[in-house]
This record gives C-alpha cells, sequence and structure tokens, in this order.
C-alpha cells in the first residue's frame, strides 16, 4: 500500500509509542499480502490494541526490552499457538526479527559461536519449512478483506559464496589420506599439476546460467588465514586475494554478465568497512562467512556498515525458514522504535545443509531443493546458495545434473538485490 495514501485511509487508536511499530507492521503486511485500498471494506482502518490488526499488548514488552515477559506469558516455545492466537501481529513481529535468539546465553551457542538450530522456536515447533509469519499474514488478510489474498509467484534470488579457488587439490589429497585410500595421492598429486583448477570455475558457472536465464550473486572474502572460534575450532579463509590479476577479472566478469559481486564477511573482528574497503569496487551486499553471526550485533554492525542489503539469516544445519518469514524485510531497531535501514534476504537453501549436515549427494540434495522450491511457489523470494566449491565442470554427468536442476526452474523469475528493494520499504 502506497504510504502516501495510507495516511488517508488509516486511523490510529493507540499510544504514541506504538504507532511507529503499528506502521511498521502493516506496511511488512500490505506489501506480503498486496492488499490495496480496494480490499478494505471500511474508511478510515482504524489500528488499535484489538481488532483484526492488533497492536497489542506485547508490543510494550518489546520495546521495553522485556522479551522474557512474552515467554513466560506464553510458555515459549511450547506456547507459539496460544501466542498467535492470542496476539498474531506480535507473534509475527517476535519471529520475524528472531527475538528468541536473543535469550539464549552464548555459552549454549555452537563450536563456531553460532545460535544453534536446535535451540531454536522452529526446532521446537517443527516449522522450518513452513512460512508461518505469512501464514499469519494471509489470515489477517481474511478477516479485514473477507477474502484469501492474491496469490503472488515467488522469486529466486541465486547465489554463491567464494570460499576457495584454488585449493581443491588440497582437500583431495586430505579425503584420500583419512579414507586410505593413499594409493590415490601420487595420480592426484599429477592432476593438480597438469590440469586447471577444479574450483576456479567462476566463468563455467556464468556460462551455466547464461544457458537458463539466470542473474546471480557472488560473495568474495577478502581475508585469509584461520579465525579462531574456540580453544580446538577454527574458521578458514579465503586461497586467493584479489591483488591477483585474475581474481579481478573474474570479478569483471560477473558484472560483465549482468550478475553482481558482494561481501562475504570474515569470521574475523574487523569491521565491515574494513573489508569492503579490500575489494575492486564497492558492493551493497553482505553474506557472513559460515553464517557465523548473532542477530542483534549483526544488525546493529549492518546499519552503521553502509549496506542496503544482507543475505546472512539462514541456520546451516537445516534448509527453511530461519526467521519463519519468505521474505525481505528491513528488521526492526527496537531500542530506537525504527526499522533499520537495510534489507534483510533471508537464505533458504544451502548445498551445504544438504551434503555436509546431513550427508545427501547431489542428485539427493537438488530433488529436496526441487521440492522446497515447488513446496513454496508463493509469496516468497527464495534465497538459495550454491558454493562454486562444489561444481565440479570435469564430470560431464554432474554438468548434466546442475543444467537439468536450474532448467527445471526457468518458470521462476531469478531477482538481484537492487530489484528486492521495491519489496520492503522502511518507516520514514
Amino acid at each position: 500500500m502506497d504510504p502516501r495514501k495510507s495516511a488517508k485511509i488509516l486511523g490510529y487508536n493507540l499510544p504514541e509509542h506504538r504507532k511507529n511499530i503499528a506502521h511498521y507492521m502493516w506496511t511488512i503486511f500490505t506489501e506480503s499480502t498486496q492488499l490495496t485500498t480496494q480490499d478494505l471494506r471500511e474508511f478510515p482502518f482504524i489500528i488499535d490494541r484489538d481488532g483484526p490488526f492488533p497492536i497489542s499488548k506485547s508490543f510494550d514488552d518489546i520495546l521495553h526490552g522485556s522479551v522474557n515477559n512474552i515467554v513466560d506469558r506464553y510458555r515459549l516455545p511450547e506456547g507459539l499457538d496460544e501466542f498467535r492466537n492470542e496476539e498474531p501481529i506480535a507473534c509475527a513481529f517476535y519471529l520475524m526479527n528472531s527475538l528468541h535468539e536473543s535469550l539464549l546465553p552464548e555459552y549454549k551457542w555452537d563450536k563456531y559461536q553460532r545460535y544453534p538450530y536446535q535451540e531454536s522456536i522452529q526446532y521446537a515447533n517443527d516449522l522450518m519449512e513452513v512460512n508461518y509469519v505469512q501464514e499469519i499474514f494471509d489470515h489477517q488478510y481474511q478477516k479485514i478483506c473477507g477474502k484469501s489474498p492474491p496469490r503472488m509467484n515467488s522469486r529466486i534470488m541465486w547465489s554463491h559464496d567464494i570460499d576457495y579457488l584454488y585449493s581443491a587439490w588440497k582437500s583431495d589429497l586430505i579425503t584420500a589420506y583419512r579414507t586410505r585410500q593413499r594409493t590415490r595421492i601420487p595420480s592426484l598429486l599429477y592432476k593438480a599439476l597438469t590440469r586447471p583448477h577444479r574450483w576456479n570455475n567462476i566463468e563455467q558457472i556464468l556460462q551455466l546460467e547464461k544457458q537458463v536465464g539466470i542473474h546471480s550473486l557472488f560473495f568474495w572474502i577478502t581475508e585469509h588465514g584461520k579465525a579462531a572460534t574456540t580453544n580446538d575450532h577454527y574458521i578458514d579463509h579465503a586461497d586467493y586475494s584479489f591483488q591477483n590479476k585474475n581474481v579481478r577479472r573474474l570479478w569483471n566478469k560477473i558484472v560483465q554478465a549482468g550478475s553482481e559481486n558482494g561481501l562475504h564477511k570474515s569470521a574475523f573482528n574487523s569491521s565491515f568497512r574494513d573489508e569492503m574497503n579490500k575489494l575492486p569496487d564497492q558492493v551493497t551486499i553482505n553474506r557472513n562467512h559460515f553464517l557465523k553471526l548473532n542477530v542483534t550485533k549483526h544488525y546493529k554492525a549492518l546499519e552503521s556498515s553502509g549496506l542496503r542489503y544482507d543475505a546472512s539469516l539462514g541456520f546451516p544445519e537445516h534448509h527453511g525458514f530461519r526467521n519463519s518469514f519468505g521474505r525481505p524485510f528491513h528488521p526492526y531497531n527496537i531500542p530506537k522504535n525504527r526499522p533499520y535501514s537495510f534489507i534483510e534476504i533471508p537464505l533458504h537453501l544451502m548445498d551445504t545443509t544438504f551434503l555436509t549436515y546431513y550427508g545427501w549427494d547431489k542428485c539427493e540434495m537438488m530433488t529436496r531443493m526441487k521440492e522446497f522450491i515447488n513446496q513454496h511457489k508463493y509469496a516468497c523470494t527464495l534465497s538459495i546458495l550454491l558454493h562454486n566449491s562444489h561444481f565440479d565442470f570435469h564430470d560431464t554427468a554432474e554438468v548434466e545434473h546442475w543444467h537439468q536442476f536450474f532448467y527445471s526452474q526457468r518458470s521462476m523469475h531469478s531477482v538481484l538485490p537492487t530489484q528486492i528493494g521495491s519489496e520492503s520499504r522502511p518507516f520514514n
């Protein structure tokens, strides 16, 4: 709904401190359901504490930093359905902004200092594959308009995290050693010396995507070495450098192909700005390496970075909706009682989830990804991450599988961040 018109058709019977957050939720609601002025049955439409779009008591707890009051009131996570029934819009806000993640002490985080999926409200309620917030919005639309909302076709944002370009041979040697296939080591070394690097495949990916009409995002790391997360665990970083002419050439090839580059923020304590300054050109989007983030701290750092988009919000261990919402959105800056300026694009499908955490092969992964996409053909911008290191263009059969996978989604419009901006507007 055009905010210039909303003032003419909306009224607020709310305390002053709830009006900003009411407008924020109304904007996201109208955009996610495509509600228009013609859909409303009465004017002005009043947003109050009750009614079909209630800005209810839990919003005071949220704004006062008392999220634990909501947890106690509804016995969360088990009482989520009761929370939804009693205060649907507050429940949508709570999930969309991942408020439960702020309640877990950091000593319960995983070995890479990430919030664990099994501690989430989504895990407790078996909701990871459910677009739960959209279900809430659709139900409220029905109550307000007396009909179901229109169906909007989903879109896909394709992306690639470029962790490595030149280390495939090292990975192959380590695998051969660990699986006691040491007789393969001489041939692996010979291939490393005589054949192109298997992971240096950006141009092949671009060509594959061109064949099926896809443009995508490539996230690049500027840092090297290992970042310690505990005494025994480290996060490895890039095996390439932008001092290398070939790497800069690949960056330019991506731009020339109509795709986009972004920052793959390291696990080191350097700032976004410090790392962005090491890239060949300015970027507008980030995704954190290893999906390592503390939501509250991450959003605060992003706000001061000048970045317009972020694509980090996903669980490495499980595919689906980390914040129970299938669309890009502006997270809410609770201390300042207004939305952040950047847009968060949640991550829904990542190859490493299937290949590493589930232990599946690539064909199984592609089948499940297609099923998930088919289950969410409406009302989503589905974000998909495929690492370049999981493409083997030396394997003809695998290349054909990748082609079939991309081709199977040709009816789904692919979208880049600059085209997503119109989906979600900040409150002014």
